[in-house]
């Protein structure tokens, strides 16, 4: 039988958004811009200003782009062109969904985003697809992709963004799909994996492009999964995102079911020696909003349309989407892409994230939301790094500057 995978999103029930989820998108809009308006006058740093509201933090119910993009900085990143112009995102998926575009206009619409062209491959046009039969529909994988495409949009409008649709849930066909993705993205997110086993070794040829960032959710039950696990991948966890009643940052904390812990396959890889206490290696690398009780808005047609989303499948899209803007600035600098997979190697992000930004105090703290609360299965979040959340969450509006050091 072959070895199948499970996406990594959490529904907190099937939503259609109504008229009173209308006004409050409309009233965090006005709080927005009457924040801007105050700025203008006591002529301060709009950071600063907002900082100075003192609110309780909530839960949302849902997170709306502009509310994201503010979370982790991305709106503070001075720019000419559109946030990852000239980057390939791609999304490997299994099955196929021939909504995908309507669905994402459907959502740059709503929300005052740029509206993009997907490129779509379907592996059932390689000769190396497992199936000659058009690939099979699939609803929990259609809201996967949506989710997907629509974060990396909203934190990367400009990048371009390449759907690669497997035959299968299969490794194999996965797989497939990823080394398609490997001649045509300079960034590939999964938000998909299953359970260790000892063949995952074998699968690591996979992910060897130099000249990559491969991504992956680390799950959503408190388990080890794989390809997250791989020391080739930076895996992402999930949090908890609180807001400030004006919609702008409060803090995060540890979410309960984001998948963490100890690899039993690989051995801990030479950027994480001296930060882990272990001899394998340990995921999370980095974590962002995942719990969806503070989720996100995605419309998925076949879903019947708009609801809330959460899992560790939010927070790789989002990476994703942070690292395309870093790339961006690199090309921008005729500096090397960034990659996962080549240790010594200028540009590898895990060797810089561990080894350059954690190892400095001031750098660490500018780059990275360090989550201190929460517990996540056994592991308890402290400061610093830990198990539960890894290195933290980011705030991009550094990250991807100190990136052009990497």
């Amino acid at each position: 039988m072959e070895r199948l995978v499970n996406v990594h999103h959490n529904l907190i029930g099937l939503k259609k958004l109504t008229a009173f989820d209308q006004l409050r998108e409309n009233m965090q809009k006005f709080q927005a811009l009457q924040v801007k308006e105050e700025n203008k006058e006591e002529n301060k740093e709009e950071e600063i200003l907002i900082s100075s509201f003192v609110n309780k933090p909530a839960i949302s119910t849902y997170y709306t782009p502009n509310q994201l993009q503010t979370a982790y900085g991305m709106n503070l990143i001075p720019h000419s062109t559109p946030l990852g112009s000239g980057i390939t995102v791609a999304v490997v998926i299994a099955y196929s969904y021939n909504k995908l575009q309507n669905d994402l206009n459907s959502y740059c619409n709503r929300y005052g985003l740029p509206l993009t062209t997907l490129t779509i491959y379907n592996m059932n046009n390689s000769p190396n697809s497992s199936n000659t039969a058009f690939t099979t529909k699939n609803p929990d994988w259609a809201l996967e992709c949506c989710l997907d495409i629509q974060m990396i949009h909203t934190m990367a409008p400009g990048a371009s963004i390449l759907v690669v649709q497997a035959v299968s849930a299969s490794f194999n066909d996965l797989n497939n799909a990823i080394s398609y993705a490997n001649n045509h993205a300079d960034i590939i997110s999964m938000s998909w994996g299953a359970s260790e086993s000892p063949s995952d070794s074998s699968e690591e040829i996979y992910f060897s492009n130099p000249h990559i960032c491969y991504l992956a959710s680390s799950g959503d039950d408190n388990y080890v999964s794989y390809p997250s696990s791989s020391p080739h991948v930076l895996s992402v966890g999930g949090t908890t995102l609180f807001l400030n009643s004006n919609g702008t940052r409060s803090s995060e904390e540890t979410w309960s079911y984001s998948g963490c812990g100890s690899s039993k396959i690989f051995r801990c890889p030479i950027y994480q020696n001296g930060v882990v206490s272990n001899s394998y290696r340990c995921i999370p690398d980095i974590s962002l909003c995942g719990n969806p009780s503070s989720g996100v808005v995605v419309y998925c047609s076949q879903y019947g349309g708009w609801f809330v989303v959460g899992g560790s499948s939010l927070s790789c899209p989002l990476t994703a989407g942070i690292l395309a803007v870093a790339n961006q600035f690199r090309k921008l600098a005729n500096k090397p892409l960034l990659n996962t997979t080549q240790i010594s190697q200028s540009g590898h992000v895990q060797t810089f994230f561990y080894k350059t930004l954690y190892s400095n105090k001031n750098l660490y703290s500018q780059n990275f939301y360090d989550v201190k609360k929460g517990l996540d299965g056994a592991f308890v979040s402290k400061t610093g790094y830990d198990i539960a959340t890894g290195l933290g969450s980011i705030n991009a509006n550094y990250l991807c500057q100190s990136l052009l050091n990497a």
